[in-house]
């Protein structure tokens, strides 16, 4: 298993959901959280790939943040001792990689600490990345067999009604919108950093510096091509 950064989204605007809305993709909520990597490797090579200090949690697991390593990623996520015992408990085969979105400190009073596990990567010294999503997608519900609770989840998902969907990531403080995932969508899995795909977008309601300003301007945002 090598270190590959899976995939970040290009980014849309709300007037253009309808396009998206075609039988070709499934919508997924945007949490306001922090990307993780939640990775299983009992020798530890992940981490002398890139000279990482890193150190691992539970049964040989690794909660590694998104950033690359041209800027002196990937760092740990402190992930509280009840998800490291919830991963344990899915006993993931060795080599395995989960795309992760942890909600912590953004969300102090709006969600209690949690992760939420969204996509799967590398199973069993196997790149993934290579399937469409839409497989990827039953791959990870099988891997996780609903072992999931309070502080580990999936985000909500739909395959229809996006315009719908998305109003009710509105109403909800710690999403920011929705990420469009089209069924045939592979990972890019760059070596040095997450790049974007042009078959993931997002649409997101909330942004600005601080992540927490309604987005009414289409002007403002770096519209999908």
């Amino acid at each position: 298993m090598k270190l590959r950064f899976p995939d970040k989204p290009f980014e849309s605007h709300k007037s253009t959901i309808k396009d998206f809305d075609t039988n070709q993709y499934i919508a997924q909520s945007k949490l306001d959280g922090y990307r993780t990597f939640v990775i299983k490797n009992k020798n530890h090579s992940i981490i002398k790939q890139y000279n990482g200090t890193n150190i691992s949690k539970g049964d040989n697991l690794f909660f590694l943040s998104r950033r690359g390593i041209n800027k002196g990623g990937p760092t740990d996520i402190p992930v509280k001792q009840e998800i490291i015992n919830v991963i344990d408990s899915l006993n993931l085969p060795d080599n395995t990689m989960l795309d992760c979105e942890w909600l912590c400190r953004r969300t102090i009073g709006e969600c209690p600490e949690k992760l939420f596990i969204f996509d799967v990567i590398w199973l069993n010294d196997e790149w993934i990345g290579k399937k469409p999503f839409i497989d990827r997608n039953k791959i990870l519900l099988d891997l996780i067999n609903k072992k999931l609770c309070d502080c580990v989840g999936i985000p909500d998902s739909t395959s229809t009604n996006f315009e719908e969907f998305f109003e009710t990531q509105t109403k909800i403080p710690w999403t920011e919108g929705i990420v469009l995932k089209h069924h045939t969508s592979t990972i890019i899995g760059d070596n040095l950093e997450c790049k974007k795909n042009p078959l993931i977008i997002k649409i997101k309601w909330r942004g600005s510096s601080d992540g927490r300003q309604p987005i009414k301007d289409i002007e403002d945002r770096s519209v999908y091509p």
